[in-house]
């Protein structure tokens, strides 16, 4: 509701607007990167994953922090999938496929084929 608030509202220049630029400009970044590679390789997470019982004594801006390698992809629109990929004390460690949009089938082929090699 916010969102149609701030769009309706007289904000949608102030607001509305620039961050649909700045989302263009995302997507324009990923765009020039998967012009040169089938798929992008990140971390899913730019720690290891807290235990539930370490959660409490995240600050909050550490929190937000959590998100900071998928927030990207899922702005732009970008397909992605985040694969198990190791484990460090126990604890899963992650990595995020990340390809062109309309590339699902791609990015499905690819995350399966590092599956099998994982396995």
């Amino acid at each position: 509701m916010v969102g149609t608030f701030a769009r309706m509202a007289g904000y949608r220049d102030q607001y509305y607007l620039r961050a649909m630029k700045v989302r263009t400009l995302i997507i324009n970044d990923f765009k020039k990167q998967l012009e040169k590679y089938d798929v992008l390789l990140t971390p899913s997470m730019p720690i290891l994953a807290p235990r539930f019982d370490e959660l409490n004594k995240l600050e909050p801006c550490q929190h937000y922090a959590l998100d900071v390698c998928t927030t990207p992809p899922n702005t732009a629109g970008m397909p992605h999938i985040s694969l198990p990929c190791n484990k460090i004390n126990n604890l899963p460690v992650g990595m995020q496929l990340i390809c062109d949009h309309l590339q699902e089938d791609k990015l499905i082929g690819i995350a399966r084929s590092i599956e099998e090699v994982l396995a």
